[in-house]
């Protein structure tokens, strides 16, 4: 699953209007090239979730610099943040 939230709400980038509020997406939705557009974007955060449908090797989280697997300025939410770690904590 791939999630993505824009710093700005509706901020425009591979032709959708991207929400401040993250929304999720099939693996497949984009395409290879649109998706490191995506990653490379600094107004978006992009998240490649693994799921239990999906082949990703692991949880990342980028934006603005596809070099970086975490973007700084996104501070998690409390209740997301529980979740990620029980998540974590049972694989």
């Amino acid at each position: 699953m791939i999630r993505i939230t824009a710093k700005q709400d509706g901020f425009r980038r591979a032709g959708l209007a991207h929400s401040a509020s993250p929304t999720d997406y099939p693996n497949d939705h984009f395409s290879k090239e649109q998706l490191l557009a995506l990653q490379a974007e600094p107004m978006l955060i992009v998240e490649v979730i693994k799921d239990s449908n999906s082949d990703t090797q692991g949880d990342q989280q980028m934006g603005g610099d596809a070099s970086q697997t975490t973007d700084v300025t996104a501070q998690p939410k409390p209740a997301a943040a529980k979740a990620t770690a029980a998540k974590k904590a049972a694989q």
